[in-house]
């Protein structure tokens, strides 16, 4: 990825990376997916500009507002999936990371109320790190890994719990 920018001599596609590396890390392992979520997303918000695009012509504030809300509930969860694709681990599965790099897995234990979906859902993007987080481990057979299942976020003032 050396068009723009000098290839930098210590960078090693197996290690975890970070700043401006780290996209590059990350642009060449998930392009593909990166790219057909993209026109995905792209394709929902049509009905939006649309709308938009039709109430300016006809100078219409009237016609401009129901096309928005429509147009905004179309496009919504569009977006909700364009963010999701980014914002997951490198496997496709939302992790733990700490400051040094290392990951745990997350997921729900067989047999047990689930809770990970839940954690994109938080109202609060401050939660997602300073905090501690309790949950249960698990021995996943198939991916023959530890994962573990979150069930509260503690933080200073409260605890936020994902079950239930």
């Amino acid at each position: 990825m050396g068009m723009f920018i000098r290839e930098d001599p210590g960078y090693d596609e197996s290690v975890r990376q970070t700043g401006f590396n780290r996209y590059k890390q990350l642009l060449g392992i998930r392009f593909g997916q990166w790219w057909k979520v993209n026109l995905l997303t792209l394709l929902g918000c049509l009905p939006l500009v649309a709308g938009i695009v039709y109430s300016i012509g006809v100078s219409s504030v009237l016609v401009l507002l129901p096309c928005s809300v429509l147009g905004g509930m179309i496009a919504g969860p569009f977006l909700a999936a364009l963010y999701d694709a980014i914002l997951r681990g490198e496997e496709g599965v939302l992790v733990l990371r700490d400051p040094a790099g290392d990951t745990i897995l997350l997921g729900d234990a067989p047999g047990m109320e689930p809770t990970t979906q839940r954690l994109p859902l938080l109202p609060d993007a401050s939660l997602w790190s300073g905090n501690a987080l309790l949950g249960g481990f698990w021995y996943d057979r198939e991916t023959r890994r530890m994962m573990l299942q979150p069930v509260s976020i503690l933080t200073d003032s409260a605890i936020v719990r994902l079950p239930y």
